[in-house]
């Protein structure tokens, strides 16, 4: 019979994080997972972002609630000493198809008045991305590329 001091049982992004960390302190580990593959679950349905709240009608539930928990899990990260980066998110439209859903989108959010903070211009955001237009008051004009 084999011995192993740790069970892991999961092999989505949770169990194999958890899995590499109990090895590297010195326990043996062996991580049981259903699946051929390891991340084939749970954590393909997980993009690992803090969401903001930008897709929910304002006012909604959704909405709320995603706010309210984004905001705790920032509150919770540094006290926890759990890394994170808050990097904030660009929305763009990369040709003019997109250009009326990222509209869509905006009029349909209402991102700031969900606690979203008012997005900034993708030149300043993001200098290598091109985009047909961006999300934000002071966006680029179409086709504009941006530096």
């Amino acid at each position: 019979m084999v011995q192993v001091d740790v069970a892991v049982i999961g092999g989505g992004v949770t169990g194999l994080a958890s899995a590499v960390a109990l090895a590297e302190a010195g326990a043996s580990v062996c991580l049981l997972e259903r699946d051929a593959r390891p991340g084939r679950a749970t954590s393909t349905h997980n993009s690992g972002v803090i969401h903001a709240g930008l897709y929910y009608p304002t006012g909604s539930l959704k909405a709320r609630l995603c706010v309210e928990g984004r905001d705790r899990l920032y509150d919770f990260c540094p006290k926890h000493r759990v890394p994170y980066s808050r990097c904030g998110k660009l929305v763009i439209a990369a040709n003019d198809h997109e250009v009326a859903d990222l509209e869509a989108l905006r009029q349909k959010s209402h991102a700031t008045r969900n606690g979203c903070p008012s997005p900034s211009t993708t030149a300043q955001r993001s200098p290598s991305a091109r985009a047909a237009r961006a999300s934000g008051p002071t966006a680029p004009t179409p086709r504009s590329r941006t530096r």
